[in-house]
């Protein structure tokens, strides 16, 4: 999920074109009519076929970005993840020496110990899994992490989880949230995987949030749930500016 990359600087050299076949524009004026199963399948195919080349230099260009701003340079805890079925990569943030001051959180899925007694013992829903995070050095990935759950990249159960309850007394606070995301929405809602993580976890931080992506997946609506939790900003290689609810 770290993999560094062998070339040098953060410019972007080439333009991401659409297949003429797929009606991406079509799809964000009117991706409030579909759901969003077919919304996420579509963002993904689309996603995962962003040649290999470009996704780097994207990639870069979105470390870039954010290593400028005065958001990133004033956190010292950030919570971050690492990329999955092609995610923009945080690798190159990651590496940079304007990172190695900072404290760098990573999410681990596990069954939450406040489940049902009769979830616990035979009905491990989605619902009663939730988020707990860990410090990771990103120099020492390869000992600290390993293949979680869903496939993705995680702390390895033995690390500590780092108690970020921001009512309690020796809580971390966290500065910043990186949220990574299938699509966005100019109002700051996001298309996950579906699986709700996040939406749960965010209402019990304050720090403000980025939803990390690639710039043809922000829509002008997205469909909507009650429990969908909008982001504060949004972050592609074009630039990071606040979402309609961060305005």
């Amino acid at each position: 999920p770290f993999s560094r990359s062998g070339r040098r600087g953060w410019g972007m050299r080439a333009i991401w074109v659409l297949p003429k076949s797929y009606p991406f524009k079509i799809l964000l004026e009117k991706s409030y009519l579909n759901t969003k199963s077919e919304l996420r399948r579509r963002f993904l195919n689309q996603r995962q076929s962003i040649p290999t080349d470009l996704h780097e230099q994207m990639s870069r260009q979105i470390c870039q970005n954010l290593a400028d701003t005065d958001l990133f340079r004033a956190s010292t805890v950030i919570c971050a993840y690492a990329s999955f079925r092609q995610e923009p990569d945080l690798a190159p943030l990651l590496y940079a020496e304007a990172s190695h001051q900072k404290r760098w959180l990573f999410p681990r899925c596990v069954f939450s110990a406040n489940a049902p007694a009769a979830n616990q013992a035979s009905n491990r829903t989605i619902k009663n899994f939730s988020l707990t995070w860990h410090e990771i050095n990103p120099q020492r990935w390869q000992e600290l992490m390993g293949k979680g759950k869903y496939g993705i990249w995680e702390p390895h159960p033995d690390l500590p989880a780092v108690d970020l309850d921001c009512k309690n007394e020796n809580g971390v606070i966290v500065d910043l949230i990186l949220v990574p995301a299938v699509a966005c929405d100019r109002g700051g809602y996001r298309l996950g995987y579906g699986a709700g993580f996040y939406d749960r976890w965010l209402p019990s931080q304050s720090a403000p949030t980025v939803g990390i992506l690639f710039s043809n997946f922000i829509c002008e609506a997205l469909p909507q749930d009650a429990w969908d939790i909008a982001l504060d900003y949004l972050l592609t290689e074009q630039g990071l500016w606040p979402s309609l609810r961060g305005n």
